[in-house]
């Protein structure tokens, strides 16, 4: 270790020094996303429910079985008995399960860090973790998620997930290259793809309520302390403020100052 003067301490950089890393293109990645074996159906299964308190709300129920319907309310159907569940308690579901896989992804950079695994072992476990959580979170904002995806639905499933394995991909490219140490900020870009799975489900269900039809949408505040705007970004407390806007102009989640950080909701009519 250096000292750079009495009281610090500044540790030198370590970069990854093993065998580059082989990223998936735009094109294999499509391939690879399109679709669930049955283990991937089942292991997708077992992260949601090791993670949420709500375990059939990501499909696979038996007696217990929930449903987003075509009004965007959720219900719970128990046997015979069908009732509706409040907003607020799926979406502190959804956040409790985006904390889970953040603990998942920061064990997977951890262990490349420590050199337990090697660079393509931590991109593959990374994709994977990846397609299986945001799998599952897709899985609660479907009108029936019992039945395969339509071509609609994969196309908004598609858009999402690929755009974050890019953005992975970049990261892997500049880790070979040793433009990225294996530091702090390494794990922060970990935090940082389970962090969106707070907010893509918000905006999948807005995708499903304009195809229902519906033409308003409102930012309304969660249990949190929310942003103002900053610099060229809207702040969530000025977006709510605005009230009921036509549905398509409203502001996406992670497009805040706050960015995926958001704990808002958007409530249709």
């Amino acid at each position: 270790m250096i000292y750079a003067n009495a009281g610090t301490v500044v540790r030198p950089k370590t970069f990854y020094d093993g065998a580059p890393i082989n990223v998936m293109d735009a094109g294999q990645l499509t391939s690879y996303l399109s679709s669930f074996n049955t283990e991937e159906e089942r292991a997708m299964q077992n992260l949601w429910q090791t993670y949420a308190a709500r375990k059939e709300l990501a499909g696979g129920g038996g007696r217990i079985r929930y449903r987003m319907g075509a009004d965007m309310q959720y219900y719970r159907t128990i046997g015979s008995k069908e009732t509706v569940v409040p907003y607020n308690s799926i979406k502190t579901d959804m956040i409790r399960f985006a904390k889970g896989v953040q603990v998942e992804q920061r064990s997977i950079s951890s262990n490349l860090i420590r050199g337990n695994i090697s660079g393509q072992q931590w991109y593959d476990e990374t994709v994977r973790t990846a397609k299986l959580s945001y799998g599952a979170a897709f899985q609660t904002t479907r009108l029936n998620n019992s039945e395969p995806m339509d071509d609609d639905e994969r196309r908004r499933w598609l858009e999402t997930i690929i755009i974050i394995l890019l953005l992975l991909n970049n990261t892997a490219e500049m880790i070979s290259q040793k433009q990225r140490p294996l530091d702090g900020t390494f794990l922060l870009n970990a935090d940082g793809l389970s962090n969106s799975l707070i907010g893509s489900p918000e905006n999948w269900r807005t995708q499903v309520a304009l195809r229902q039809g519906f033409t308003q949408g409102r930012r309304r505040l969660g249990f949190a302390e929310h942003c103002h705007t900053e610099g060229d970004r809207t702040g969530c407390v000025e977006l709510a403020d605005r009230g009921w806007v036509p549905l398509y102009t409203v502001v996406r989640i992670g497009m805040a100052s706050c960015y995926w950080n958001c704990k808002c909701i958007i409530q249709y009519r």
